[in-house]
């Protein structure tokens, strides 16, 4: 706040500016010099409302009742000004640029100096927010002049994609079988995959006695198996998609894939496994494998912060990274609309690599295509739907495959895929 902020003229600027101007040309041409003097009020009144016009001192204080919240929640936003200088101040808040307001007050205008407080309930979308600043205006009396000044208050909310959208998984899933299955260890314990032979030890069960290996050496001979454990589920989010594609509710088809992950990410860590998540454009994240309700706070967080960028022709070197990061017999689980086919080479790479990959697919076609198409739209669509069908045809080789509409219940899914090694 060192710097003077800009000086702009106010709706009675206009009279005061131009009487002093014609009274002098006036007098010049006239030769009538009283008429100097009559250009003295005006220049003296601008003068004084240039003097009440500077500001000379704002304070600012941003309280939100939360920093972590889920889409759809209510937000309460409180600003408190404290200002000296102007005789008449309009204060506007800084909102996210999806900030909706529901209820309250994030603009007003007040009276000379002293203190105001903006108060206001904010509907919250997916996204990490950032409140950086309060705009202030200062007004003379007189309205000849006025200055804003960008006083900074920052703040920092959170929002995580909603469960409450993605409780169709769990809410649907009445009857179908686990979502996520188990995968041998590569450690002997209780199993049913043969790990290794070695000498019978008292206490052994009789059906692990391998008899065939026992009649050839001679002695009691053991089978081992491989130790069961939970698969780990890592989930790949393609954000490397057009800005302007929404749902038609204020959503992107960013949000809706967010809304998938956070969804099967809770179903699996609720079946006791790990789950990890990266993404792929925006701000390529990488969130290791971990277990419980922490890790879940951490995938809402992280899944907070993407946004939609460009960067998919690299798709496959960072599915190809993400392979050599994660276990052998950990399940992928990758969420794209499937623009392009840079996507079908990243899906090969973690095929080729021994990872079991399930493609979840949401149309981009369902958010644009309009309620009555005229025949040339519904010709194009079709165009653009054959495309997507090749495209999705090219990855059943390498994947399991699901194309979602994303306008009916994320239920489908859950009937439809089965995590597990």
């Amino acid at each position: 706040m060192s710097e003077e902020p800009p000086l702009s003229p106010g709706p009675a600027a206009g009279p005061l500016l131009l009487a002093p101007v014609v009274l002098t040309g006036l007098a010049i041409v006239t030769f009538r010099w009283h008429l100097l003097a009559a250009a003295a009020p005006p220049l003296i009144l601008l003068v004084v409302a240039l003097t009440l016009s500077t500001p000379r001192e704002v304070r600012a204080e941003r309280r939100i009742d939360r920093d972590v919240v889920a889409e759809g929640e209510r937000v309460d936003v409180r600003v408190e000004l404290e200002f000296e200088g102007g005789a008449v101040a309009a204060v506007e808040d800084d909102l996210p640029p999806r900030g909706e307001v529901e209820s309250g007050t994030w603009a007003a205008l007040v009276g000379a100096a002293g203190r105001v407080e903006l108060d206001y309930s904010l509907r919250t979308m997916r996204g990490f927010w950032k409140f950086r600043w309060v705009r202030v205006g200062f007004r003379d009396p007189l309205g000849v002049f006025e200055r804003w000044r960008s006083v900074e208050c920052r703040g920092y909310l959170s929002v995580m994609p909603s469960l409450a959208r993605a409780g169709g998984l769990r809410t649907e899933a009445k009857g179908v079988k686990p979502l996520l299955g188990r995968s041998p260890s590569d450690a002997p314990g209780m199993g049913t995959e043969f790990y290794a032979l070695r000498d019978y030890v008292p206490g052994d069960p009789m059906r692990s006695i391998n008899w065939k290996a026992t009649a050839r050496l001679g002695r009691l001979i053991s089978n081992e198996y491989e130790a069961e454990k939970a698969a780990d589920l890592v989930i790949i989010v393609d954000s490397t998609l057009p800005t302007g594609v929404g749902d038609g509710r204020g959503g992107t088809l960013l949000d809706v894939e967010a809304r998938v992950a956070i969804a099967l990410a809770d179903e699996a860590l609720r079946s006791g496994l790990r789950v990890g998540l990266a993404s792929v454009g925006g701000p390529g994240v990488w969130l290791g494998p971990d277990w419980g309700n922490r890790q879940l706070l951490k995938l809402g967080r992280t899944l907070a912060v993407l946004y939609p960028s460009g960067g998919a022709e690299t798709a496959p070197l960072v599915a190809e990274s993400i392979a050599v990061h994660i276990g052998p017999r950990t399940h992928v689980a990758v969420i794209t609309p499937l623009t392009g086919e840079h996507w079908i080479d990243a899906v090969a790479r973690l095929a080729s690599a021994g990872r079991k990959v399930t493609v979840i697919s949401p149309s981009p076609n369902a958010f644009t295509i309009p309620e009555s198409p005229d025949l040339a739209t519904s010709l194009a669509f079709k165009v653009l739907e054959t495309r997507r069908s090749l495209l999705l045809s090219r990855l059943r080789p390498y994947a399991e495959v699901v194309d979602w509409d994303p306008r009916g219940d994320l239920g489908v899914i859950w009937r439809r895929v089965r995590l597990g090694a």
